[in-house]
Formats: structure tokens, sequence, C-alpha cells
């Protein structure tokens, strides 16, 4: 017997911000599925942004294991990462076991030209106008910070010395219309819907394995997180938009909420196609997000924030069994053996969970901090930036190292900031334990 799968990635969800986990939520169709499914407990994303986070899905490694991450040294052409691991991928174990394999992803790091198409039978993307604003905007502010400067003065000494005016003012004014445009536009609706339509259209072929990635919840949420670029927040020039967290967080939320009426057609989908009766459901994401909750600090990528490498993992399986799970931790990077050995084998108990669960980050993931990199004002903070860092999670502690710079990041206990020298004996297991995972690095430990 072969189960079809599907894998859906709700990018950005961090858990508190879905049924079950915040039980304040108004969503009917989340819950039905959740009565049906089996959630874990504790979560943890490998990496804090999508590719690296995507990679441990399809690879089963953490990104220090398998490659896929970000570069300290260097700024990365992520594209080729994927391509260059060479162990087999999720999506090419299901292809040799006679599965017919779509994708459908919105988010453009693990689209069609990328080495996340490995493996599949189809790749989709469906397009929508948000999108292409938003990636335009996006295109161009980065265009400008890198031709031209990050401030007036200097944009302006560019311009002058390059003799470049006209390609300034239209790069500067699309600009413009689109951040005009995203700021009337419904920003709780990124082609979430019409990827599904998409889906239904199409029709998929048994067995089958889908993967799908949907970015309602990624920001911008509303007119202010529009504009609130990451590095700014990293650099402290979002604080003063911070007082507008919980207008910023409400928005983060109803978009949340929106994502019930995608989970309503994606099983009313299902159910008419005859597919749901036979198909594992696996509902995740690669990370959250921060909105201002530690050092007013808006976004996700360079930081491993519970807010941000937290997330949910909800799995439903054909006729709504349910399996028995552990109170541990359970990293998504173990999806990779888990959905197929459900899938192909019928094994049905959970191998998720662990006492111990790792996250790591190695440093920037992008050119926009170009313009920080040699104010004398910002340098502690762009060399936190460039850092490698790891968390671990063991029993109900977490430990988070600087192992750049050889410092203590975060040492909690029930999430609560806890003392080292009142710790010892833990901290000091648990700085082993990290140590262990990086045996093969060159790194610097705390004394």
């Amino acid at each position: 017997m072969q189960y079809n799968v599907i894998i859906l990635v709700l990018d950005t969800l961090r858990r508190d911000s879905i049924y079950p986990y915040n039980q304040q939520l108004d969503t009917p169709n989340v819950k039905k599925l959740v009565n049906d499914s089996t959630v874990f407990p504790n979560p943890v994303s490998p990496a804090a942004w999508t590719l690296p986070a995507h990679g441990s899905i399809f690879t089963g490694k953490y990104p220090s294991k398998s490659g896929i991450h970000e570069n300290i040294d260097d700024i990365a052409d992520f594209s080729y990462l994927m391509d260059s691991y060479e162990g087999k991928t999720m999506s090419e174990v299901f292809s040799e076991n006679g599965y017919n394999t779509y994708s459908y992803s919105q988010n453009n790091l693990i689209g069609s030209d990328t080495g996340f198409s490995r493996g599949f039978r189809a790749n989709i993307h469906t397009k929508n106008e948000f999108e292409d604003r938003n990636t335009r905007l996006l295109s161009n502010y980065n265009k400008i910070l890198q031709k031209w400067g990050g401030d007036s003065k200097s944009t302006l000494k560019s311009i002058i010395k390059n003799k470049d005016p006209f390609d300034f003012g239209k790069s500067y004014l699309q600009m413009k219309i689109d951040t005009s445009w995203l700021k009337r536009a419904d920003m709780t609706n990124k082609g979430g819907s019409a990827t599904i339509e998409n889906i239904g259209q199409r029709g998929l072929e048994e067995p089958f394995f889908l993967f799908v990635n949907l970015m309602e919840m990624h920001d911008p949420h509303d007119f202010r997180s529009l504009k609130i670029s990451w590095q700014d927040s990293v650099f402290g020039e979002a604080y003063k938009l911070s007082k507008f967290r919980k207008e910023i967080f409400d928005s983060y939320i109803k978009a949340g909420i929106g994502l019930d009426s995608l989970i309503s057609k994606l099983l009313k989908m299902l159910k008419d196609k005859d597919y749901l009766k036979n198909t594992i459901i696996t509902v995740t994401s690669d990370h959250g997000q921060s909105i201002f909750e530690e050092n007013h600090y808006y976004g996700h990528g360079n930081f491993l924030l519970d807010k941000i490498i937290h997330v949910p993992l909800i799995l439903r399986l054909p006729n709504a069994k349910k399996i028995p799970v552990e109170k541990k931790y359970q990293s998504t990077s173990k999806l990779y053996e888990f959905i197929p050995q459900l899938a192909m084998e019928g094994v049905n108990y959970d191998s998720l969970s662990d006492n111990l669960c790792f996250s790591e980050v190695y440093g920037s993931m992008d050119k926009d901090i170009i313009k920080y990199r040699n104010s004398r004002n910002f340098q502690t903070k762009f060399d936190k930036l460039n850092s490698i860092t790891k968390a671990v999670y063991s029993d109900e502690y977490k430990l988070v190292l600087d192992l750049t710079h050889g410092y203590v990041d975060e040492f909690k206990k029930n999430g609560k900031p806890i003392a080292v020298n009142e710790h010892k004996e833990k901290f000091s297991e648990m700085a082993g334990e990290i140590e262990t995972f990086s045996w093969n690095e060159d790194l610097k430990y705390p004394t």
C-alpha cells in the first residue's frame, strides 16, 4: 500500500500563530484538521530562514552537514547549493519509488529554477500581482543600495560620479510606484488560493508526493511592516516602528487566521477528488517571525530566537488515525525519513522525537547589509550579524552559543534567562553537545 503524501509548508508561520498552539484563534477549518491529526508538541526548525530550513526537510540533514546554508565569508549565490548536494532528496526518494511528484512553490528561493526542483515531475509557480510587485520592489531596492549607496549623500555622489541619473531615476520611480500599490493591496492574499485552485484544476496522478509552499505569512503584512527591512531592524533603525508592534503583530495574526480558508479549500479539493482517504498531510513551516519581541528585532534569518525557530508540526493520517507522541523535541529535518516510512512502509510510530534538538545559522545572507559594513557605529552589530551561531534544546533548557566570538547568546530554562554560574553542570553538558554536533568545525567555545 502506497499512501499519497502532501507536505504543506506555510512559510514564516511561527508556532504560536496557529491552532492548537494558540487556542484563542478563530480558525474552525484548521481546528477540524487538528482534531483529526497528531500534533507534535515541540517542533524546531534547523535554521532561521527559507533555504537551509527547506534543505533540511529535503535532505534529512542539518545545514552544517548538507552544506546548504549561508556563508560567513561572502555573499553566496544560494541557487547552486542544492545542486551541489550529492545525496538523494526526499522528492527523488519518492520518484524512485514510483510516485508522481509535484512541487507548487510560491517562494522563489526553492522554485523551479533552483536545485529544489530535483526529483519533481512538475514544478509549478502560480503568478500573482502581489508577488510580482514585491519582487520588483526588493530588486530595485537592492539595486539602488548596491549601485548608488544606502543614504542620500553617498547616492548623490555616486550619481554625479557615474553620470547615470536616468538609470537611478527609473529604478527609484518604479520602487515608489510599487510601494504605493502594495500599501493598498490585501497583504493577506499572496497567491495561496490561486495555487490550491491550480492544483485542483491540473489534478494529481496517484500515488503522488505533493510539496506546497505558501507565502501568506511572510512579511510584509501591512503598510508599516512594508517599510521594515530585516537589516534595518538588526541595526536598530526600526526601533521607531516598534511602537506600532501591536498593529504589526495583529496584521500578522490576521494573516494566520486567513490560512483557515486555504486549509478549507485544500481539504475540500482533496475530498472532491477522492484523495483524502488515502493521503498523508503534513502541515509545518520553515521558520517563524520575530515581531519586536526581543531586542526590537523584526524579521527572521540570522538569529535563533524562539519566535523564529519554533514552528508547528501537524500530521493527518488516512482515516484520521493518530500516533502516540513523546513530549520531547522534534526537528523538521527528521521528516526526510519519517514521511517516506509512513507512506511506503506503513511505519506509524513516533521516530521524530528526541531528547536533543539543534538549530544553526552561518552569518549574513543578504547584500543589503553592505551599507553598514564600513560604519564605525554599526561595527559591533555587523560582526554579530556575521557570526556562526548554534542552539541546542535539552530537557527544559535552551543554550545558544556565538561560535565565531565565543559568546553565550542565550541560556534559558522554561523560556526564562538563567545564569551560567548557577547551572554550571547543565551548561557544560549542553555546550559539550554543541561541540560534539560541530566536531569537524573550527569554532570558538566560551571558557
